[in-house]
């Protein structure tokens, strides 16, 4: 969120953590405030020391006195390498074109309640000015919002995701998932057509959690809900953030932070004023609407109307023939990476005994824990560590997708889209808490 100061209404610094930045949009926005973009600041520190040594005589009135002195003079540069955290600092505190922030760093007075809508529609040119609160209808194309979202892929990401997930898993062992064959080779060709449609993007569709929108005479009003007292909380719609990010601009794993749920801050782009359609995840429907409507809803209606209520859910696998695949490819991949040669006997003995704890495990460390055995087995304890490191992430990623996720490959998403909410899109510059 951001800090404001209580004296000079300005931004004060603070450190984040980004789980996605987009590079190319944090340049391009500074570029156009200010110009060049800087590469490097450097830093001059100059010292200069004098000393000096004297001495005098004097008889019968007259006196003679030396002096002999000494200067030396240092200088130290500093360089200090701009990077693209510290760009995205430069272009924060511009706080040029933003439209909203969070309040926190806002007076206790300033963030009041407010009880009323005729309340709320006298203090909105205040509200506004201090970036507190905005009319729908002021929000145009560029402009610059900031605020706490509930990160979420939409419901076809996540069919992407965890089928892809799933089909790489199952492939050449569908029984022991519970799938036959011919059930394997239809659901592989819509995950990929699905895929397809995406054109490379990530849909996101997070819902905000510090602002809401209210109606004042017929206007909407975006505002951080923290200001709405009881009555007006009653009658507050949701603001959903819809839009689409590049999946190359994530800094965290895409399933842990987009199936999490987790709130974070986001500074974006307005794609312009408050939709008055509902948003297609499927990049592509524009385009084909474009050219032709029947061909948009041949192509992509039915995907959008696909019912998975009706749907038989996947079974969860037996957790230890799980836990004993998982460690079997890890050896396999760790093998591969070192170059090894193991014994094939002692391999197998060291995933017996891995299996339980495995699939038992609760926590990172207890599954991390697992995977030393079947190891030291592959290339023994003076393994490279750092390549173990890599391949037993790999593999944990997959465990713990498997663990969480397992009843939604052909299940209904966990989240269906508020028909109620007010939808916004945006195209996201970062997301950070």
């Amino acid at each position: 969120m951001a800090v404001w100061s209580k004296k000079h209404n300005v931004p004060h610094d603070r450190q984040r953590e980004f789980i996605y930045l987009d590079e190319v949009s944090v340049v391009s926005l500074l570029a156009g405030l200010q110009g060049e973009i800087k590469d490097s600041v450097t830093q001059t520190l100059a010292r200069t020391e004098d000393r000096s040594v004297g001495a005098s005589i004097g008889a019968a009135g007259v006196g003679l006195e030396s002096r002999l002195g000494a200067s030396r003079s240092s200088t130290n540069e500093v360089v200090r390498r701009a990077i693209i955290q510290s760009t995205f600092r430069d272009l924060w505190q511009r706080d040029i074109g933003v439209l909203l922030h969070d309040i926190s760093g806002a007076k206790p007075k300033a963030r009041r309640p407010i009880s009323t809508l005729r309340e709320l529609e006298n203090v909105l040119p205040r509200l506004t000015k201090a970036k507190m609160a905005v009319p729908l209808n002021k929000i145009s194309r560029g402009d610059i919002v900031e605020m706490e979202i509930e990160v979420r892929a939409d419901r076809f990401f996540e069919m992407i995701t965890v089928g892809t997930t799933f089909l790489d898993m199952m492939h050449g062992r569908e029984n022991l998932f519970g799938v036959s064959e011919a059930e394997f080779r239809e659901m592989a060709p819509m995950i990929e057509v699905l895929k397809e449609l995406l054109v490379g993007l990530v849909p996101i569709r997070g819902v905000a959690a510090s602002h809401k929108v209210v109606e004042i005479s017929g206007q909407q009003i975006v505002i951080a809900s923290e200001l709405l007292g009881a009555e007006l909380q009653t009658n507050a719609k949701p603001l959903e953030i819809v839009g689409f990010a590049e999946s190359e601009s994530f800094w965290r794993d895409l399933r842990r932070t987009l199936f999490s749920g987790s709130v974070f801050t986001m500074y974006a782009r307005a794609e312009g004023p408050v939709l008055t359609e509902r948003w297609s995840p499927i990049k592509i429907a524009d385009l084909l609407g474009s050219l032709s409507p029947g061909l948009r809803n041949a192509v992509v209606f039915p995907f959008e109307q696909l019912n998975f209520a009706d749907t038989p859910v996947v079974e969860a696998p037996d957790p230890l023939a799980t836990a004993r695949l998982l460690l079997t490819d890890f050896a396999a991949a760790y093998e591969s990476a070192t170059g090894a040669t193991p014994s094939r006997q002692l391999v197998e003995n060291a995933v017996v005994e891995s299996t339980s704890i495995l699939a038992m495990s609760t926590t990172i460390e207890q599954r991390r824990h697992a995977f030393e055995p079947v190891a030291n087995a592959v290339a023994g304890p003076e393994g490279d560590r750092e390549i173990l490191q890599r391949v037993r992430a790999d593999c944990i990623n997959r465990s713990s997708m498997a663990v969480s996720v397992h009843d939604r490959v052909l299940a209904p998403p966990s989240t269906e889209p508020d028909e109620t909410a007010v939808q916004l899109e945006v195209g996201f510059v970062a997301l950070y808490w």
